[in-house]
């Protein structure tokens, strides 16, 4: 990612005389930045420097290494937004947008009936250009740098065209409430504030709502890589149940007998399902589809996107019992749990940097470092249900251990 905000930097300047870094769809081991394939419903995607940023600052969020967002993560995350700052222009309305971008891959309905892809301010965009001003913001304040471009983001950021919800009550993938030309489309990028992201939770139950119903819209069949993706969607929307359906259609034996046998035997583009390799089918395998469920079933039994460590957010019923252990939480906590009668029984908290901790669970319960109890959890509504949140201070390396509260 380094070496690409070189040469992203050339093509900023060069290309669109922007400040920062730019990129495009389909880079490669050579970092090249350009837009390529000749195909303008892909390549022109000048997107990619805040999503590969994000990863540089999820790094610092798991890890607390303040000489790593400093040195390293910060530059880059910088370089994306000053290039977003400079790409944006009015709607005429007030608001903020990309002036042309696409939703990946997929393609919309206009008006007069011509089927499109280029628009202004795609949701995609906006969910990216959002994030990546949130965290630049952050991270200039937090390393005491950069008052006057902190100044320009937090101006443009209160300006940037908000989510939108659709008549359908879907979240809509562009500015405008377009007719979807491919209905169940394996592609969902306008949730990227859902997931990977984390605009959209528990804390915006609107949005929250119109994410869902615009997976389920897109349906439960796909390719494999985007079942990855939906696995890690529904697990967000904290639906263990509906997670698992996905994770069922993944593990569809694909290649194990003669042509037409089973019951699907071909990997299409709407349908995946995993070969006898173990590997994600869709010719010639799609191997984020294997990474796509391993994130899945993490993101199942453990979340800490949303400030808080959840967990079990999205068990389902097929996994009663279980045990999980060596999961890392954003803070640099180190997580193990143990369920029953899909209850928590206990959960083990090592604390790596010696941060504040604060859980969320579906039950009461206390922590517990060695034998002393330490703080109880207190009840809170969130999106119409009931949690129970409890916050401690940790110190390096401390260990504690949570247990249900059979008081209450």
């Amino acid at each position: 990612i380094k070496e690409l905000s070189v040469t992203g930097r050339e093509t900023a300047r060069n290309m669109y005389n922007r400040r920062g870094w730019v990129a495009h769809h389909n880079t490669s081991v050579w970092r090249e930045s350009l837009p390529n394939d000749n195909v303008p419903t892909a390549s022109f995607w000048p997107m990619v420097q805040g999503w590969y940023s994000s990863h540089l600052w999820e790094h610092y969020l798991f890890s607390n290494d303040a000489d790593f967002l400093k040195n390293q993560a910060y530059p880059i995350l910088k370089g994306a937004a000053e290039f977003y700052a400079d790409w944006l222009i009015d709607d005429g309305s007030g608001n903020l947008v990309t002036p042309a971008g696409v939703s990946p891959e997929n393609t919309f309905i206009t008006d007069k009936g011509e089927r499109g892809a280029l628009s202004m301010g795609p949701t995609m965009d906006m969910a990216i250009i959002r994030e990546t001003f949130t965290r630049t913001i952050e991270a200039s304040e937090l390393l005491n740098t950069d008052i006057e471009l902190r100044t320009e983001l937090k101006e443009k950021l209160s300006r940037l065209l908000p989510y939108r919800i659709g008549e359908r009550g879907q979240l809509q993938e562009w500015m405008h409430d377009f007719k979807e030309a491919e209905p169940k489309h394996r592609h969902f990028s306008h949730l990227y504030g859902l997931h990977p992201g984390d605009q959209i939770t528990q804390e915006t139950p609107e949005l929250f709502k119109a994410a869902e119903t615009s997976l389920n819209l897109r349906g439960d069949e796909a390719t494999g890589w985007s079942m990855g993706w939906k696995i890690n969607c529904w697990a967000r929307l904290q639906d263990g149940n509906h997670a698992y359906k996905i994770i069922s259609n993944l593990f569809n034996p694909v290649g194990f007998g003669k042509e037409g046998e089973g019951k699907r035997d071909r990997a299409t583009m709407s349908g995946g399902g995993l070969y006898k390799s173990m590997l994600d089918a869709h010719p010639p395998f799609q191997i984020d589809g294997n990474f796509g469920y391993t994130a899945g079933v993490t993101e199942m039994l453990l979340q800490s996107h949303a400030g808080y460590i959840q967990l079990l957010p999205a068990l389902p019923d097929v996994w009663p019992e279980g045990s999980v252990s060596g999961l890392k939480a954003r803070g640099n906590f180190e997580i193990s749990c143990c369920w029953k009668e899909g209850k928590l029984q206990e959960a083990g908290i090592q604390s790596i940097a010696g941060k504040p901790c604060r859980v969320r669970t579906s039950m009461p319960v206390i922590v517990l470092k060695g034998k002393t109890e330490i703080a109880k959890s207190t009840p809170i509504e969130s999106n119409g249900k009931t949690y129970h949140e409890i916050s401690f201070s940790t110190g390096i390396h401390d260990t504690f251990k949570i247990i249900p509260d059979i008081t209450q």
